[in-house]
């Protein structure tokens, strides 16, 4: 069985009042917070893993780490539109790391 990890970090933060992702907490963006807890999860227990963003800081830092880096360029569209570019990332085989 293929697992795919998809990570969705495009979002305003319109309720938020500013960036939440990339607002520091303890001394680092909080987006880096669940991508460190993914990264003490068993090596090799995911497939792929995506991330949907429309922040070039998120993009350069995740492809780094390896995951597939999928850009929102109409995250005005909301969650549902992330979701769809994801899942068209998972199934295309270019989407593969």
């Amino acid at each position: 069985m293929k697992l795919t990890l998809i990570l969705l970090a495009a979002g305003n933060s319109r309720r938020f009042d500013g960036n939440k992702l990339l607002t520091p907490f303890h001394g680092k963006p909080m987006y880096q917070y669940i991508v460190e807890e993914v990264e003490k999860l068993p090596d090799g227990l995911f497939d792929d893993k995506i991330v949907v963003t429309q922040y070039p800081e998120i993009m350069e830092d995740l492809e780094k780490r390896g995951y597939v880096v999928v850009e929102n360029v109409q995250s005005s569209l909301g969650i549902s539109h992330s979701i769809h570019l994801a899942l068209e990332a998972a199934a295309s085989p270019d989407g593969e790391e």
